[in-house]
Protein backbone atom coordinates (compact mmCIF):
# COMPACT_ATOMS: atom_id res chain seq x y z
CA UNK A 1 0.00 0.00 0.00
CA UNK A 2 1.38 3.36 -1.02
CA UNK A 3 0.65 6.38 1.23
CA UNK A 4 0.37 9.87 -0.19
CA UNK A 5 2.45 12.67 1.23
CA UNK A 6 -0.56 14.07 3.10
CA UNK A 7 -1.36 10.71 4.68
CA UNK A 8 2.29 10.33 5.80
CA UNK A 9 2.24 13.75 7.48
CA UNK A 10 -1.01 12.94 9.32
CA UNK A 11 0.37 9.52 10.35
CA UNK A 12 3.60 11.02 11.71
CA UNK A 13 1.67 13.78 13.59
CA UNK A 14 -0.62 11.20 15.24
CA UNK A 15 2.34 8.99 16.15
CA UNK A 16 4.18 11.92 17.77
CA UNK A 17 1.04 13.01 19.61
CA UNK A 18 0.39 9.46 20.90
CA UNK A 19 4.04 9.09 21.90
CA UNK A 20 3.91 12.40 23.79
CA UNK A 21 0.84 11.35 25.72
CA UNK A 22 2.42 7.99 26.57
CA UNK A 23 5.69 9.57 27.79
CA UNK A 24 3.76 12.12 29.88
CA UNK A 25 1.64 9.38 31.41
CA UNK A 26 4.61 7.19 32.29
CA UNK A 27 6.72 9.99 33.75
CA UNK A 28 3.89 11.70 35.64
CA UNK A 29 4.00 11.45 39.39
CA UNK A 30 1.12 10.87 41.75
CA UNK A 31 0.47 14.58 41.99
CA UNK A 32 1.47 14.75 45.64
CA UNK A 33 4.33 17.13 46.22
CA UNK A 34 6.95 15.73 48.58
CA UNK A 35 8.79 19.03 48.95
CA UNK A 36 8.57 21.43 51.86
CA UNK A 37 5.44 21.07 53.94
CA UNK A 38 3.28 24.06 54.74
CA UNK A 39 2.94 24.89 58.40
CA UNK A 40 -0.39 23.75 59.84
CA UNK A 41 -2.97 26.47 60.31
CA UNK A 42 -5.79 26.80 62.81
CA UNK A 43 -9.01 25.10 61.82
CA UNK A 44 -11.64 27.48 60.46
CA UNK A 45 -14.18 28.70 62.99
CA UNK A 46 -17.43 30.49 62.35
CA UNK A 47 -16.94 34.14 63.26
CA UNK A 48 -19.03 35.08 66.24
CA UNK A 49 -21.46 37.88 65.51
CA UNK A 50 -22.42 39.86 68.58
CA UNK A 51 -26.15 39.73 69.20
CA UNK A 52 -27.74 43.14 69.02
CA UNK A 53 -29.93 44.43 71.81
CA UNK A 54 -33.28 45.24 70.17
CA UNK A 55 -34.05 48.09 72.60
CA UNK A 56 -30.79 49.91 71.88
CA UNK A 57 -31.20 49.37 68.14
CA UNK A 58 -34.71 50.85 68.19
CA UNK A 59 -33.51 53.79 70.31
CA UNK A 60 -30.74 54.49 67.79
CA UNK A 61 -33.20 54.35 64.91
CA UNK A 62 -35.58 56.70 66.70
CA UNK A 63 -32.77 59.24 67.29
CA UNK A 64 -31.87 59.53 63.60
CA UNK A 65 -34.76 60.45 61.29
CA UNK A 66 -34.47 58.43 58.12
CA UNK A 67 -36.52 60.74 55.89
CA UNK A 68 -35.39 64.15 57.10
CA UNK A 69 -36.16 66.59 59.90
CA UNK A 70 -39.77 67.25 58.83
CA UNK A 71 -40.63 63.61 59.56
CA UNK A 72 -38.67 63.47 62.82
CA UNK A 73 -41.73 64.18 64.96
CA UNK A 74 -43.32 60.90 63.92
CA UNK A 75 -42.10 57.98 65.95
CA UNK A 76 -40.08 55.52 63.92
CA UNK A 77 -40.79 52.68 66.28
CA UNK A 78 -44.47 53.19 67.07
CA UNK A 79 -46.57 50.28 65.85
CA UNK A 80 -49.02 51.17 63.14
CA UNK A 81 -52.41 49.50 63.25
CA UNK A 82 -53.00 47.69 60.00
CA UNK A 83 -56.42 47.95 58.48
CA UNK A 84 -57.93 44.68 57.48
CA UNK A 85 -58.46 44.88 53.76
CA UNK A 86 -61.21 42.89 52.18
CA UNK A 87 -60.32 39.87 50.09
CA UNK A 88 -61.10 40.61 46.47
CA UNK A 89 -62.31 38.14 43.88
CA UNK A 90 -62.81 38.02 40.15
CA UNK A 91 -64.82 35.77 37.84
CA UNK A 92 -62.23 34.19 35.51
CA UNK A 93 -64.09 31.33 33.89
CA UNK A 94 -67.36 29.50 33.39
CA UNK A 95 -67.63 25.86 32.37
CA UNK A 96 -70.06 22.95 32.56
CA UNK A 97 -69.31 19.74 34.42
CA UNK A 98 -71.76 16.90 33.79
CA UNK A 99 -74.28 19.44 32.50
CA UNK A 100 -74.08 21.68 35.58
CA UNK A 101 -72.58 25.15 35.13
CA UNK A 102 -69.63 26.05 37.36
CA UNK A 103 -67.79 29.34 37.91
CA UNK A 104 -64.04 29.76 38.35
CA UNK A 105 -63.30 32.46 40.93
CA UNK A 106 -59.81 33.95 41.41
CA UNK A 107 -59.43 35.04 45.05
CA UNK A 108 -56.63 37.50 45.83
CA UNK A 109 -55.53 38.84 49.18
CA UNK A 110 -53.98 42.29 49.51
CA UNK A 111 -50.22 42.31 49.71
CA UNK A 112 -49.89 38.76 48.40
CA UNK A 113 -48.93 38.04 44.80
CA UNK A 114 -51.05 35.85 42.60
CA UNK A 115 -54.14 34.28 44.05
CA UNK A 116 -55.94 31.00 44.35
CA UNK A 117 -58.70 29.63 42.19
CA UNK A 118 -61.95 28.29 43.54
CA UNK A 119 -64.65 26.38 41.70
CA UNK A 120 -68.18 27.46 42.68
CA UNK A 121 -71.71 26.59 41.59
CA UNK A 122 -75.12 28.18 42.02
CA UNK A 123 -75.95 28.53 45.72
CA UNK A 124 -72.30 28.73 46.86
CA UNK A 125 -70.96 31.66 48.85
CA UNK A 126 -68.23 34.07 47.72
CA UNK A 127 -65.37 35.60 49.76
CA UNK A 128 -67.26 38.88 50.26
CA UNK A 129 -70.29 37.12 51.77
CA UNK A 130 -72.52 37.24 48.69
CA UNK A 131 -74.06 34.14 47.06
CA UNK A 132 -74.16 32.96 43.45
CA UNK A 133 -77.77 32.61 42.31
CA UNK A 134 -77.33 31.98 38.57
CA UNK A 135 -74.48 31.06 36.26
CA UNK A 136 -74.84 32.11 32.62
CA UNK A 137 -72.51 31.70 29.65
CA UNK A 138 -70.55 34.93 30.17
CA UNK A 139 -71.67 36.18 33.60
CA UNK A 140 -72.99 35.19 37.00
CA UNK A 141 -75.76 36.73 39.07
CA UNK A 142 -75.02 37.23 42.75
CA UNK A 143 -77.14 38.15 45.77
CA UNK A 144 -75.41 40.58 48.12
CA UNK A 145 -77.92 41.09 50.90
CA UNK A 146 -80.93 42.87 49.36
CA UNK A 147 -79.21 43.59 46.03
CA UNK A 148 -78.87 41.34 43.01
CA UNK A 149 -76.21 42.18 40.47
CA UNK A 150 -74.54 40.65 37.47
CA UNK A 151 -70.78 40.07 37.34
CA UNK A 152 -69.26 39.54 33.90
CA UNK A 153 -66.17 37.50 33.13
CA UNK A 154 -62.84 39.18 34.06
CA UNK A 155 -64.46 42.28 35.59
CA UNK A 156 -63.42 43.58 39.02
CA UNK A 157 -66.07 43.49 41.76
Amino acid sequence: MHMTRRQRVIFIALALLSGGFFVGWVTAGTGIETGALVAPTEPWRDPSVPSADPASTLATLAMHPLWGAEHASKSAVAPVAAEKAATSWRLTGIFAEFGRPKAVILVTEPGKPGGRKQIRQAGDGLPDGSRITEIGTTAIVIDAGDKRRQVKLFSRN
